[in-house]
């Protein structure tokens, strides 16, 4: 049976970073043992990683800087060596230096840039708040300053967090679109880190035996303790009941819902089933199924709250997702073929969409182009 090349590098990727199946490292080193490209290919790895320079960078990663010393190095070897890296994780620091490899290429060939044109223009949305009624109330302005939005609510805001001094349990909303993200104060003092393309509704006052709200995305909540009044979230084909917890829900899937609980304790249900989740675990709920439960990375499942996107063995079009909603432009994949390419790697926020696309079409594999604010991926 014949093994392409992509298959042939994530094994060798899942094997140098301790992550590897046994039947696949039987596999692998079946593959390895005799000549071809999964042996040049191994041949490679090895050499570098056990390389004296490499071992002694490994010890000294800086994780908060790994990215930037990476591109350096890598732009330093490409100059000796060939180099088969594009996007890296940043999780431990011998899988880094093994993605560096194993991916994609860093730099695009002469001449082949992978863009035709600028980012051009794209639809700016405001974050909207509006409680129910009430007229809709744009929260972007920066400037420090006290709204009122209605039925005597009064609103604090600085343009990246909410506060209120609520008067009435009606319901509100709030919509965060792609591209930003937003914190809001409820009136218990629970606190909600709502990530972008996403709609939260929630009382103003909650009020009865629960506190009840919806959620429609993602969003990181630290809910404050009050045993006698439970805190529950609704979201799509699933509910989460907490006493006082932190955890991350993710939503944006469809027929998908996943909650990753960081501290305290949880109940997942769904119209199947129901499960306690433990700090470290997260538990996933499709197609209103039972709900499975599986261990989580913290780094990349909580890191979009500083503006990063990790992904690990992502198809194309999980990325281009993430993609829309970090940015705000939509992403169309013009040739179906590449939509299941994958790739492991990082989107930084705070870097233009230009920087990750350059990365991404790199390896030869992915073009972009951009035409009336759209991305085009071929």
């Amino acid at each position: 049976m014949e093994y392409d090349l992509d298959h042939i590098k994530n094994l060798i990727f899942e094997k140098l970073s301790n992550t590897i199946h046994p039947d696949n490292d039987d596999l692998l080193q079946s593959l390895i043992s005799k000549p071809g490209p999964a042996q040049d290919l191994w041949n490679k790895v090895s050499s570098f990683y056990k390389e004296e320079e490499t071992q002694n960078f490994l010890s000294s990663v800086d994780t908060a800087e790994e990215w930037r010393v990476i591109e350096q190095r890598i732009k330093k070897r490409t100059q000796k060596a060939k180099v088969l890296g594009l996007l890296i994780p940043s999780a431990v620091a011998a899988s880094v230096i093994l993605a560096v490899f194993l991916l994609r290429p860093f730099f695009t060939s002469p001449g082949n840039t992978g863009i035709a044109q600028g980012p051009g223009i794209k639809k700016e949305e405001n974050i909207i708040f509006q409680v129910e009624g009430a007229a809709a109330i744009s929260l972007d302005d920066s400037t420090r300053q006290t709204i009122e939005a209605g039925g005597g609510t009064t609103l604090t805001t600085d343009g990246k967090s909410l506060t209120y001094d609520a008067g009435s349990n009606k319901w509100a909303r709030i919509v965060v679109p792609a591209g930003k993200d937003y914190k809001i104060q409820l009136s218990d003092k629970s606190e909600l880190w709502i990530n972008s393309a996403t709609t939260v509704r929630f009382p103003m006052n909650f009020s009865g035996n629960k506190r009840e709200i919806e959620v429609n995305g993602e969003a990181y909540l630290k809910v404050s303790a009050d045993a006698a009044h439970p805190f529950v979230v609704h979201l799509p084909g699933a509910d989460v009941e907490v006493l006082g917890t932190q955890f991350n829900l993710n939503s944006y899937d469809s027929g998908q819902v996943s909650v990753a609980l960081v501290e305290g304790k949880v109940n997942l249900s769904s119209v199947a089933g129901k499960v306690k989740l433990r700090p470290g675990q997260q538990g996933t709920v499709v197609n209103a199924a039972a709900p499975a439960v599986s261990v989580f990375d913290k780094e990349e499942v909580l890191s979009w709250m500083e503006g990063y996107y990790h992904f690990h063995n992502a198809p194309l079009s999980q990325i281009a997702g993430i993609l829309e909603r970090c940015y705000g432009y939509t992403v169309v994949i013009s040739n179906k073929t590449v939509a299941p390419k994958r790739f492991t790697g990082m989107i930084d926020k705070h870097k233009s969409v230009t920087d990750f696309l350059d990365r991404l079409s790199g390896g030869g594999e992915v073009s972009y182009t951009f035409k009336g604010g759209v991305v085009y991926l071929n």
